[in-house]
């Protein structure tokens, strides 16, 4: 928006009062925004939305930063078996037969798919979602996540977290005028339980 703001700026040939408007309202947004690419939940919420990933950024270095902030935070979620207790080392005994034979592949491949290690699984996670194409900018991204929760289950659980995050005030706002209604001089002795009940019903039920 600021970009598509900033077009008007520059035009000379716009009216005086268009690019003067213009010019509040890009300054305006680079003081209430411009601070946005330093918050971990806003990069972290910006990389996990399958409409945009690494297109949600501004440049090569503010994505490099994000894909940091998101690889750090999914290292540490542990789902099932990557809670358990770690394993206790046995003594190595050296393979016979046919087992001799396999353990190299076998090595190959634990590493490749983490080898049950939460810290490399999350990372593969991470790597495997981001080469995923880009999903329809009108599509609802928490059904993306829901139908591939058991591909990507780290992932799921952050963008959860990150994708439900109200992005503005206005419902708290709406709330509290609600309120303001319910709580009269004449309605003054009801008591916290009753307001919460009928607040509840009055916004589900307008």
């Amino acid at each position: 928006m600021s970009n598509y703001v900033l077009v008007y700026c520059n035009d000379q040939s716009m009216p005086y009062e268009i690019n003067s408007v213009a010019n509040i309202l890009h300054t305006k947004l680079q003081q209430r925004f411009n601070q946005f690419d330093d918050n971990d939940v806003v990069i972290q919420s910006t990389l996990l939305d399958p409409r945009f990933k690494k297109q949600g950024f501004v440049n090569d270095r503010k994505y490099e930063i994000a894909y940091e902030s998101l690889s750090r935070k999914v290292q540490g979620i542990s789902i099932g078996k990557d809670s358990q207790e770690p394993e206790i080392n046995t003594p190595y005994s050296e393979p016979s037969g046919s087992e001799t034979i396999w353990k190299d592949f076998d090595s190959k491949v634990s590493k490749l798919s983490g080898g049950g290690h939460s810290t490399v699984a999350g990372i593969l996670e991470l790597d495997r979602y981001l080469a995923e194409p880009l999903l329809k900018r009108t599509a609802d991204p928490l059904v993306w996540w829901h139908e591939r929760k058991l591909l990507y289950p780290k992932l799921y659980l952050l963008a959860c977290r990150r994708l439900c995050i109200v992005a503005t005030s206005v419902p708290c706002e709406r709330i509290f005028s609600k309120a303001g209604l319910v709580l009269t001089d004449r309605r003054s002795r009801l008591n916290t339980d009753k307001v919460e009940k009928i607040l509840f019903l009055n916004h589900n039920l307008s």
